[in-house]
């Protein structure tokens, strides 16, 4: 799973993410990954997350295909 918040995030969503993150690390630490960006609740946070998130999804896609 990919997480990333903005940093100017006017619905608080930093704290939340960063508890989500905590709380599936616990589980499988090497399947999460958080970043916290410049910007706020908007689709320049969401265009910029995408770009680094879609390889990384795409990664582990392409990994659980290798294992089936």
């Amino acid at each position: 799973m990919w997480i990333e918040s903005g940093d100017q995030d006017r619905f608080g969503i930093v704290l939340a993410a960063a508890k989500l993150y905590w709380t599936l690390h616990k589980v499988q630490p090497d399947d999460i990954e958080y970043r916290v960006i410049d910007g706020n609740h908007d689709w320049l946070v969401f265009r910029e997350s995408s770009v680094r998130a879609l390889p990384y999804m795409s990664k582990k896609c392409e990994a659980l295909d290798k294992k089936s």
